[in-house]
């Protein structure tokens, strides 16, 4: 799990950099046409990290999306994309309890939420990791992950919104 750990904070940390060198009047901008703001972007990464914190500290889960055999076929053809390959398919929904306003907040405070959200994930998964090693914390696509999957999904679920974030 220290390697997991590494490249999260890792991945963390470079969303941050580059989402702090985006200009006051970037942040609100859409990168195309109904697609995310640098703000959306990052409020979704903390609504997403304080959603699986919450399931980890006993709080209730993200809904279920799809029916049983949807999630079953996603978690057998998307979900090794995902951990192995490193890479999270686009064009899919972000689930209703992880999506954000159309003006989120300041950029500011957002980096700060959402260093201080990622941060209470890794704390919540240590507590679990020493306590509960064998919990499941629940996705809304692909059902129950172990503690290193779920490490490694947030991972690249940070990577793959801060490649949407405009270059410097």
């Amino acid at each position: 799990m220290t390697q997991l750990f590494a490249d999260h904070a890792a991945a963390v940390g470079d969303f941050v950099v580059r989402a702090s060198a985006i200009s006051a009047d970037r942040w609100n901008v859409e990168r195309a046409p109904g697609k995310w703001t640098p703000a959306q972007e990052a409020k979704h990464l903390a609504l997403a990290y304080a959603a699986f914190a919450r399931d980890l500290r006993g709080g209730p889960t993200l809904r279920l999306k799809g029916r049983w055999w949807q999630r079953r076929l996603w978690r057998w053809k998307v979900l090794p994309q995902i951990l192995d390959g490193g890479r999270i398919p686009h064009g899919g929904r972000a689930p209703r309890e992880a999506r954000p306003l159309d003006r989120p907040g300041d950029q500011s405070e957002l980096l700060a939420e959402l260093g201080a959200q990622a941060r209470e994930f890794e704390a919540a998964v240590i507590d679990t990791q020493q306590f509960q090693p064998r919990r499941r914390v629940m996705h809304p696509y692909f059902g129950a992950l172990t503690l290193p999957q779920l490490v490694r999904f947030c991972t690249v679920h940070t990577q793959h919104h801060a490649a949407f974030l405009p270059d410097r």
